[in-house]
């Protein structure tokens, strides 16, 4: 018989034992879509648009058991900070979610020694940071099913050369265009205006040739992203 993994869940890549929590229990809504279809009267289909796709509401419902009233309150006040500065969980479905939290509940006491709060928070689906490095030409397979921004580190630029359609030149050597953070940089230096470009990078779901200039070696990261 196949058993299914195990995940233990973890926020910022730690398990939340380590803040003295053991999640009880935990919720994700689907994700929200908008204006993704046209339904003329006269129509006998919908035309499909390019919708929006939104973030999912996220709940998690952990225990704390800390040997007094007041270690418990630091350590439910110690997971709240984490979360409150934006944070990355891994949950039992196996995806990650990066989050921005919301609100957590007022503490109940289902036993003298445990304290339960539920946490609210907003996040996006994808899965861990892929990451492929070229020296020529090729086509990739770009896992999820969401078109996906892509961060290209660019090696050996010398005079004007071209990368996905972006031409970068005036500048040597190593330079990192970022769809996931949007910046261009050399070395954590901005240099944008060194290249031409006016879109960020980004990958399809599936199938993506990443076309650049011989001599190049370019190391493609992305994040797959699912609906």
């Amino acid at each position: 018989m196949d058993y299914e993994e195990i995940i233990e869940p973890r926020v910022n890549d730690i398990p939340f034992s380590m803040y003295g929590a053991k999640m009880l229990d935990y919720s994700v809504d689907g994700v929200p879509y908008k204006s993704g279809y046209l339904f003329a009267p006269s129509a006998f289909f919908p035309t499909i648009l390019k919708g929006q796709v939104g973030i999912r509401h996220i709940e998690i419902e952990l225990d704390f058991q800390g040997t007094g009233w007041r270690e418990t309150e630091h350590m439910i006040s110690d997971v709240t900070a984490v979360l409150a500065q934006g944070c990355e969980l891994l949950l039992p479905d196996g995806f990650y979610y990066r989050c921005a939290f919301d609100e957590n509940s007022a503490p109940t006491r289902p036993a003298p020694w445990i304290t339960t709060v539920t946490f609210e928070l907003y996040g996006v689906r994808h899965g861990k940071l892929e990451q492929v490095t070229l020296s020529e030409t090729s086509e990739i397979w770009v896992d999820g099913n969401r078109t996906t921004p892509a961060r290209l580190t660019v090696s050996g630029v010398s005079g004007t050369v071209t990368v996905a359609g972006i031409t970068i030149t005036g500048i040597s050597g190593e330079v990192v265009i970022d769809g996931i953070a949007r910046t261009v940089t050399q070395n954590g230096v901005n240099v944008f205006d060194h290249t031409d470009l006016t879109a960020f990078p980004s990958l399809p779901a599936g199938r993506a040739e990443i076309v650049f200039s011989a001599g190049l070696t370019v190391k493609v990261e992305y994040y797959p992203l699912y609906y």
